[in-house]
């Protein structure tokens, strides 16, 4: 079971890193064609601010599921290193109980967050109308999918599996 939900968190990180990889690329390349009109023929692209900051939200909860997976989390490892082996298996527990909390609280109010935008929607106003509704059903997504591979860490840790630390 671990296996295939192992692979499930493979397939939707890799997804959620080519999808954040995008949106950043595309931040790059249009705040630099931004810059390089406004300054050289003082023609900047409307819509750049607005575009780049929904493309954040983008790149930043996609991006936390990667963080996850690799471990690229902050840890206490000075504190943390010199505890005897149970005793960070009660750590790790206890912090992916209260980033499970959190994720999950954060999933279901961007989940009812993205519904009502969906139901009305809603768009950005600015130099350019932005719809604002897909960016917000990612966000629900990303949180979703960091409740699910927390859960599975705790699952794991239960189980007393072997929890890889990162060095």
């Amino acid at each position: 079971m671990f296996s295939k939900l192992k692979n499930i968190d493979l397939i939707l990180n890799k997804i959620g890193v080519i999808i954040a990889s995008i949106a950043l690329a595309s931040i790059l390349l249009f705040n630099f064609l931004d810059i390089v009109l406004s300054y050289l023929f003082k023609l900047p692209i409307p819509g750049v601010l607005e575009g780049t900051e929904l493309f954040l939200i983008i790149v930043i909860f996609l991006g936390f599921s990667y963080q996850q997976q690799t471990h690229g989390n902050i840890q206490m490892d000075l504190i943390v290193s010199k505890l005897s082996e149970k005793k960070q298996k009660v750590f790790d527990f206890i912090s992916y109980l209260i980033m499970s909390a959190f994720y999950l609280l954060f999933s279901i109010q961007s989940w009812v967050g993205a519904i009502h935008s969906c139901k009305v929607l809603e768009y950005r106003s600015g130099a350019v109308s932005f719809p604002v509704y897909p960016i917000k059903i990612i966000l629900a997504v990303g949180m979703t999918i960091l409740f699910l591979f927390n859960l599975r860490k705790i699952i794991k840790i239960l189980k007393n599996k072997q929890e890889e630390r990162k060095s």
